[in-house]
Parts: C-alpha cells; structure tokens; sequence
C-alpha cells in the first residue's frame, strides 16, 4: 500500500462522509417543516446508511488500510461538520459591577 492509496482512501472516506452528513443537513432542513417528517427522515437514512455502507465495503474489499483511511477521513469530516453546526459560546462580560443585593447585604 503506498502512500497514494492511503491518500485516495482518506479521499474517498471524506466523500462518504460529506455524503452522509450533508444528506442529514439536507434531510433535517427539508423534513422538520413537513407533514411526513417521519417518512423523510427514515427514508434519508436507509439511503445515506446504504450508500456509505456499500462505499465502505467497496473500500474494504481492495484493501484494509485503505479502509482504516476512509474510516479516519469519514471521522475527520464527521468532526469538521459538528465543529461547523455548534453554536458559538456566549463570550461574558466580566468588566461590570457586581449587582448589590435589595436586600442591602
């Protein structure tokens, strides 16, 4: 296995996963508003599941570090898309007086 190969694997584990995760954003956008979210999203998955379990079989079936590279492609864009979609943190704002108790305490 060269180093190719292992690049090409991790290339084609980054398309399977590009795949599979802006299939769920497309399915997601599209499926909430709908009458048939149910059907949207089960169907979405048993098409996304289907295609990147044959991908990775595909992968698996010429060599097994190629796999392990797709695997870690997969993974990196998996990683990469929920980094994208998180929320920014709140910053705080530590520079304003403590509020005072009505109290008087």
């Amino acid at each position: 296995m060269t180093l190719l190969g292992l690049f090409l694997g991790a290339l084609a584990g980054s398309g399977l996963g590009l795949f599979f995760y802006v299939g769920l954003l497309f399915t997601l956008q599209f499926a909430l508003p709908s009458v048939y979210a149910a059907a949207w999203i089960g169907a979405s998955f048993l098409l996304r599941m289907i295609m990147t379990m044959a991908g990775f079989y595909w992968l698996a079936d010429h060599h097994w570090l190629s796999f392990i590279a797709a695997l870690i492609g997969f993974s990196l864009v998996g990683i990469a898309m929920r980094m994208r979609m998180q929320k920014p943190a709140k910053q705080t704002d530590h520079s304003h007086k403590p509020q005072q108790s009505r109290y008087g305490s």
